[in-house]
């Protein structure tokens, strides 16, 4: 009767994490280019990314690139800000820029950059150049070719030694990556703690209690529970968390199948007990995806 009771325990978890899927229109995660700023020294400074291709999403650029390769204007687009708008200024600086280089996209998007930092937080260019100018000094530094190299791209641009050239434009070295690794090697290791521990805490409940037993399900889990994981970090790494549940169940019915396997095949004590052990390996997987949802819902930055 106990294990009947767990097995529905376990199928109960699986609906419940399913029923917990956030259902998004088009106000889910997008994807995002982050930049911080080095040396800027007190001036003000406005801040784009100009984009290899002439529009994105909802934004574009007043040209287009005709089918012969020549640059024209973009006869449906209009001007996004006017001269009562605190942006026109920085606007109508990166909009000349564009219209006298004609080599990369200004998608007319622009953020006040003077405390350090801006983002591009709905559909950035994939490929493009960080773009600032500095009212000042009339001046325009540029990035060399960068790209969205993550779901969530960071880059620091640091202009220590730059020479402004008022009325012109720098180009300075490739901006640097700055994804916060050291934040999803932490997240991912307290993710397989807690499972490995809840899953430890119901073998308990199967009465698989000797050290050999216990040992087992350490090394399988660690194993297991590592590699899925790992792979977790790698989708929400490159597509975001939005549709996570879908491969994170993939892989969790993957783990079952591993750790029943392992456990049927190499559990000390474990002959004639197939049963038991399917229902524990079930169960225990039951309990750590509901326990993965939940702190996906409600501490994201786990993920």
């Amino acid at each position: 009767m106990r294990k009947k009771t767990l097995i529905r325990l376990a199928c109960l978890l699986l609906m419940l994490s399913a029923m917990a899927l956030p259902v998004y229109g088009d106000t889910g995660p997008k994807p995002s280019v982050n930049v911080t700023i080095e040396g800027l020294e007190g001036r003000a400074c406005w801040a784009t990314l100009l984009s290899a291709r002439s529009s994105t999403g909802p934004h574009s650029s007043l040209w287009r690139e005709s089918e012969r390769g020549q640059w024209v204007k973009n006869q449906h687009i209009l001007p996004r800000y006017t001269q009562l708008d605190p942006e026109y200024p920085a606007w109508a600086a990166f909009a000349e820029y564009e219209e006298e280089r004609r080599d990369w996209f200004f998608l007319q998007e622009v953020w006040d950059a003077s405390d350090g930092a801006f983002a591009w937080t709905y559909y950035p260019p994939d490929q493009f150049q960080i773009a600032l100018w500095f009212p000042g000094e009339n001046a325009v530094v540029l990035s060399q070719t960068c790209e969205q190299y993550a779901f969530d791209s960071y880059y620091h641009l640091d202009l220590s030694g730059a020479e402004l050239e008022p009325g012109g434009a720098v180009r300075l070295p490739t901006a640097a990556r700055s994804y916060d690794y050291t934040k999803e090697l932490v997240s991912l290791a307290v993710r397989v703690v807690l499972t490995v521990g809840a899953e430890l805490g119901v073998a308990w409940l199967f009465h698989l209690r000797s050290g050999g037993q216990m040992a087992l399900i350490l090394v399988v889990n660690l194993l297991t529970q590592g590699a899925l994981n790992l792979g977790l970090n790698w989708y929400a790494y490159k597509n975001g968390t939005m549709f996570l549940f879908l491969p994170y169940l993939l892989m969790e019915l993957g783990v079952v199948l591993a750790e029943g396997g392992a456990y049927l095949g190499l559990m000390p004590g474990g002959k004639g007990r197939g049963k038991q052990l399917a229902a524990y390996a079930l169960a225990a997987n039951g309990l750590s995806l509901a326990l993965g949802w939940v702190l996906a819902l409600f501490v994201p930055g786990i993920f």
